[in-house]
């Protein structure tokens, strides 16, 4: 089990986070996407979607102040982002891809 100390010994810029929030995003990450893994990368995976997740929460927030923002002065829209599974949003979640890919990529059979 990853704990929310481990994860801000790796990610520091995440200090403001609340530690719960953190253990939250680690146990979702944990038993959602990398359950399976006997991989020694397996943490790494389960830092890197909770990273992810907490950065696209603080995007998802700051749109939702933007758009009402916005609204409000009779300039704005309300325009959804990409969902917390849109890996391509954060840096976290393009690695985390990378990572997966490198572990379950299938062996090349030569005949």
């Amino acid at each position: 089990m990853v704990l929310p100390s481990d994860f801000l010994a790796v990610y520091p810029q995440f200090a403001v986070v609340e530690s719960s929030v953190i253990q939250y995003s680690l146990n979702f990450a944990e038993n959602n996407y990398c359950a399976g893994w006997a991989d020694p990368k397996r943490t790494d995976g389960i830092m890197l979607i909770a990273a992810h997740r907490i950065s696209v929460d603080w995007f998802q927030q700051a749109d939702i102040a933007s758009s009402v923002t916005g609204i409000a002065s009779g300039s704005g829209s309300s325009t959804p982002s990409g969902s917390e599974n849109d890996w391509s949003l954060t840096t976290y979640g393009r690695q985390y891809i990378h990572l997966r890919n490198t572990i379950f990529t299938p062996p090349i059979l030569v005949l």
